[in-house]
Order: structure tokens, then C-alpha cells, then sequence
């Protein structure tokens, strides 16, 4: 009995201690190699108590910043089931990331418009996975974000998409009869 009772003792041991209650909301990387602008914000989920967060900095709250490029740690502790978390995190250079092609966007050259949607396809690569796009045309009104994007109207659409790092690209919409007048053809 003593060992079925030690099983089961052990197993709730381990479920305790393999726990995940926060989450990283906000990355921002340091904008060069030398300086130390870089930034991690966490979120607990709902009805989670953090007794205490230790950085592999030394700090003790929630949110560090003031971070130069490099590999960080936080362990933190909650309240319940005494259980605990261990996150690590990568800061980069966004200086150095963009000058590898870190996080390159790739739009479609679109040159007719016509009765059928006209769409722009902006796809980030090489980066941290986490993308969020924003669109705007040459006046600057925003439009809805995502990878596709429908464009109601000749004109230049820029976009840009940002991982803690931002990269931008744009696309022009042209009509085909613009094109004519001007003795273009859709192929060039």
C-alpha cells in the first residue's frame, strides 16, 4: 500500500511543478547590437497569483527592459498548487536582423484592376513566427491587416509587418486603362 500511496504522491508532485500560467505579450528587441533598449512584458492568465519572478538579471518584477541583445531566463512562482514556470527568451538586434533579410516581405506586383477583387499578398519570413501586418495606402488610412488583402482602388499600398522588428514593402495597383495611356502593357 505504502508504494501505490508513494506513486501517487510523486505524480501529483510533477503536475505541480510543470506549470504555465504566464506568457510573453510584448517582445521588443534592442534597435542595435550596442544598445540596451530591448524589452519583455508578461501577462498572467486570469486568476493567477505570481508570488515572486526572478530574472536571470537580477530583477524581480514582472517586466524587465533596459536589455541589450542576448538569451534571458525568468522563474516564477505562483500561489497555486505551489507551482512554478521557468521561460527563456531571446533578445535580438534589429539593426543586425534587417541587414540579414531578417524579416523580408515579399508583395505582389499587381498591375490591372478590374471588376474582380484585386488582392496583395505580403508573406514575412525568417523571423520569430509572430507577425502582425498593417496596411495603409499613400494617405496613410489604415486598412484591415493581415497576410491578404484586398485593395479597392488604383494606388500604392504599403505594409508592415513587425515582430518585434518591423520591415516595410509596398505595392502599387494600376488600372489597366492608366496603363494604356500610358503605352505600358500589363507585362511591362
Amino acid at each position: 500500500m505504502k508504494k501505490y500511496l508513494f506513486i501517487l504522491l510523486w505524480i501529483e508532485f510533477i503536475s505541480q511543478h510543470s506549470y504555465s500560467q504566464a506568457y510573453i505579450s510584448q517582445l521588443t528587441h534592442a534597435s542595435t547590437a550596442n544598445s540596451s533598449d530591448g524589452s519583455i512584458d508578461l501577462s498572467l492568465y486570469p486568476g493567477t497569483t505570481a508570488l515572486y519572478y526572478q530574472w536571470s538579471t537580477g530583477d524581480t518584477t514582472q517586466d524587465v527592459s533596459n536589455l541589450a541583445p542576448g538569451r534571458y531566463s525568468v522563474n516564477i512562482g505562483y500561489a497555486e498548487n505551489c507551482g512554478y514556470q521557468q521561460i527563456t527568451i531571446d533578445v535580438h538586434s534589429c539593426d543586425v536582423l534587417q541587414q540579414n533579410s531578417y524579416l523580408p516581405v515579399t508583395t505582389d506586383a499587381i498591375l490591372e484592376l478590374n471588376t474582380t477583387p484585386v488582392t496583395a499578398h505580403a508573406i514575412a519570413s525568417q523571423g520569430l513566427g509572430y507577425y502582425f501586418y498593417h496596411w495603409a495606402n499613400a494617405a496613410e488610412d489604415p486598412l484591415s491587416g493581415g497576410i491578404f488583402l484586398p485593395l479597392p482602388s488604383e494606388g500604392t499600398y504599403c505594409v508592415t509587418v513587425t515582430d518585434g522588428c518591423t520591415q516595410d514593402d509596398a505595392c502599387v495597383v494600376y488600372s489597366t486603362s492608366n496603363l494604356a495611356s500610358q503605352g505600358r502593357t500589363k507585362s511591362g
